[in-house]
């Protein structure tokens, strides 16, 4: 699911974003923005100013981390592999996702299948996309890991189905 030398690139994550906007029947005008997580000035990453009834949400990285190790730079996250992927909806709504390179493809899949999922069921009014894997339930699947592999499944339980078509 990654780029060369198992490495996650820019390309896979959007591939990834867009599969899941796709499934989650995602409204019209709806955008997907990825690029390498920053912890630098918000102005290098605009969102759109927010309307009347415009819900956003972004999740900004602390300085340093725990250790008080300083945050790595934005081309070393590149590097890394860590993205933010960020879903701009029609009525300026925007939801920011972001994905550290030591969360394994499957998960960081589920993670940002499941983050896409709650941003666009706010936006349609609670439309159930994906449609559940059991035929008749009225809820929508739920973003998982399933023996390894991001799945949309059941919340009561039962079938599953790749996020990601042909994934391993």
């Amino acid at each position: 699911m990654s780029g060369p030398a198992g490495k996650r690139d820019a390309d896979s994550v959007q591939h990834w974003a867009e599969t899941v906007l796709r499934q989650l029947r995602a409204p019209t005008g709806a955008t997907i923005h990825v690029s390498p997580a920053s912890n630098d000035d918000p102005a290098d990453h605009p969102l759109p100013t927010p309307g009347a009834d415009a819900y956003t949400s972004e999740l900004r990285l602390p300085e340093e981390t725990e250790d008080r190790t300083p945050v790595p730079d934005r081309a070393d996250r590149a590097d890394r592999g860590e993205f933010l992927v960020r879903l701009d909806l029609a009525d300026a709504s925007s939801t920011t996702v972001f994905l550290p390179a030591d969360l394994a493809d499957a998960d960081a899949v589920a993670q940002l299948a499941g983050q896409l999922q709650d941003s666009v069921l706010e936006s349609t009014g609670g439309v159930p996309e994906p449609p559940c894997p059991v035929t008749g339930h009225g809820h929508p699947a739920v973003a998982d890991v399933v023996d390894g592999t991001a799945c949309w499944t059941c919340p009561a339980g039962g079938p599953t189905r790749p996020v990601l078509r042909g994934a391993g």
